[in-house]
């Protein structure tokens, strides 16, 4: 393809809209596949984490360690089910008790699975998943969005896994805080979240709402975190049990991925189709390999992306954990296959369409009543592209429009893109307005996505809120439209979800609301309607009930942190 100056960078791309590079037979089944699965409750997760947390004593201790949380979570990663193939079949809706076997095109170009299901739920029993437990012989059969449970499993849970973590789940750990820090066994700010109607903390699920920085581990490997953390635990011995735990952490990621790599050469041993006997052995070599040490090729690089977003979801349910700027600290190692000749346009758009199944290959748990409150929920995994560098400069290369050419193709809801654009600095000095042209096809063509944010003022936000100007080009979305600057950021931007018009509701009833009974008194007592001369007044009153209900909201999120 002849290069042609689009944007300030070299887009290498004759037609940047890709519409000749086309979806291959291995996505389109696995597409397929994705699309007539039914959602399955794997429960091997809370399985080992029962099993070691009982059999090292943690239920008795109740609060345990950084490195305890960290030896656990290595014990996840090795024992768990080492999945390289999706070929022992999927539900397709319920009723479908033959599972459905796979053909050759329908295996990924990547490893592994967040659950052993080809389209799993993940359980966190030590935080929200005892939700579930009223459900367990009902949920395969609910009329909204019913995952598989089978009968086995159900019991598994009923009677091995769930009754450990009655009181030591997230919930009832700060209950108990709640008790101590207002005495008299009362906990007013949970009994107010648990009407529903005023608030919701969601830090009880964990707090993944952040994009972690992955370019360490596609750059350096494992091995340099694991490296540091040896060095710097011996010249701080105050700190070496914080990195004592990374490196418990690390070895157990590379565990997983060298376990991946074995089962790849098992199955290679038993193939009888040669071009499924050597994809199964070039998939071994790269997870003896990544995420390990530095990745050398863009398929490397992907894959240590894969199996870290895995091991992510070993310790956090997956509430908006986003991937960043990935066309920004994958470009190198595109840009060096690309010229090396190991690699096409068609085969990078091929294995971001595998990774993006891949992404969503599992789907949050959701109680019943999560179902009416919110109508079913995706994961929200954004990834970020487009946008400016740290110098300000048009950052729209390559690999953005692959990306977009990809996920136009693939129409999934997970994962989520988002595209930056900057008024005046994207497609500068191009009559055409390649980039924003593309991005509203997308748009179209996809029916919802991307989601376009303004980098002026975005950045601008960012700077004001005490970003400098280089962490705040270097943005990126969260879940839904949150921006933060990648890899810098923690705030958990969804902890508290806050129903105003509740307080307005208390402000109109006096501290009362109409959903506990106008007699029961809720808020503060603001004054009767009828009461207010003006309507400062009333807005006053409107201010202070908001005011507390925060207060109450902020209280008990301190809590469950």
């Amino acid at each position: 393809m002849s290069p042609t100056d689009v944007s300030g960078k070299k887009i290498t791309l004759a037609d940047p809209s890709l519409k000749v590079c086309k979806m291959t037979l291995r996505v389109k089944g696995l597409k397929k596949a994705y699309f007539d699965a039914m959602p399955e409750i794997c429960i091997d997760r809370p399985q080992l984490v029962t099993k070691f947390s009982r059999e090292n004593n943690y239920f008795e201790k109740k609060r345990i360690t950084g490195l305890e949380k960290a030896r656990l979570y290595r014990y996840v990663l090795e024992n768990q089910n080492a999945v390289v193939l999706q070929n022992s079949g999927h539900r397709q809706g319920m009723g479908a008790n033959k599972p459905v076997k796979f053909s050759i095109e329908q295996n990924s170009l990547f490893a592994g699975s967040t659950t052993n299901k080809f389209k799993g739920i993940p359980l966190y029993p030590e935080f929200m998943a005892l939700a579930l437990w009223p459900e367990l012989w009902s949920i395969s059969t609910r009329k909204s969005n019913p995952f598989y449970l089978s009968s086995d499993d159900a019991r598994t849970l009923n009677l091995e896994v769930f009754p450990h973590w009655m009181d030591s789940n997230i919930s009832e750990l700060a209950r108990e805080k709640s008790h101590e820090i207002n005495g008299n066994g009362k906990t007013p700010e949970m009994s107010l979240m648990e009407l529903l109607v005023f608030f919701i903390d969601t830090k009880p699920n964990c707090i993944s709402h952040t994009i972690p920085d992955l370019t360490n581990a596609i750059d350096n490997g494992l091995s340099s975190i694991i490296d540091e953390a040896k060095d710097k635990g011996a010249k701080t011995p105050e700190k070496a049990e914080f990195y004592q735990s990374l490196i418990e952490v690390m070895e157990g990621v590379v565990a997983y991925s060298n376990n991946l790599a074995i089962e790849a050469e098992r199955l290679a041993a038993i193939e009888d189709d040669e071009t499924k006997k050597k994809e199964l052995l070039a998939m071994a070599e790269i997870h003896k390999r990544v995420p390990e040490y530095p990745a050398r090729s863009f398929r490397e690089g992907l894959t240590t992306l894969w199996v870290c977003w895995m091991a992510l979801h070993i310790e956090n349910p997956n509430l908006a954990i986003s991937l960043g700027r990935m066309d920004q600290y994958l470009l190198k190692l595109y840009q060096d296959d690309i010229a090396a000749g190991t690699l096409t346009v068609d085969d990078a758009v091929e294995l971001l369409s595998c990774l993006w199944l891949k992404i969503g290959d599992h789907v949050p748990c959701i109680p019943e009543a999560g179902e009416k409150l919110f109508g079913g929920a995706g994961s929200n995994q954004a990834i970020t592209i487009g946008g400016v560098d740290s110098e300000g400069k048009d950052a729209v290369n390559d690999l953005t429009y692959l990306m977009l050419r990809s996920i136009e193709m693939m129409g999934l809801r997970d994962p989520n893109l988002n595209a930056r654009y900057y008024p005046g600095v994207s497609d500068k000095g191009d009559p055409n307005k390649t980039y924003l042209k593309r991005l509203a096809e997308v748009n179209v063509n996809t029916g919802a996505t991307p989601a376009v944010h303004n980098d002026r003022a975005i950045i601008a936000a960012l700077t004001r809120r005490g970003e400098t100007m280089v962490q705040a080009r270097d943005y990126g979305i969260i879940g839904c439209v949150e921006p933060v600057s990648v890899g810098r950021t923690y705030g958990h931007t969804g902890a508290i979800l806050l129903n105003l018009t509740s307080a307005l509701e208390l402000t109109l009833f006096n501290g009362a609301h109409r959903h506990t009974g106008t007699e029961r008194l809720i808020g503060e007592k603001t004054g009767a309607l009828d009461s207010f001369a003006s309507f400062d007044a009333f807005k006053d009153a409107f201010i202070k009930q908001a005011g507390w209900l925060i207060k109450q909201a902020v209280t008990l999120n301190n809590i469950y942190g």
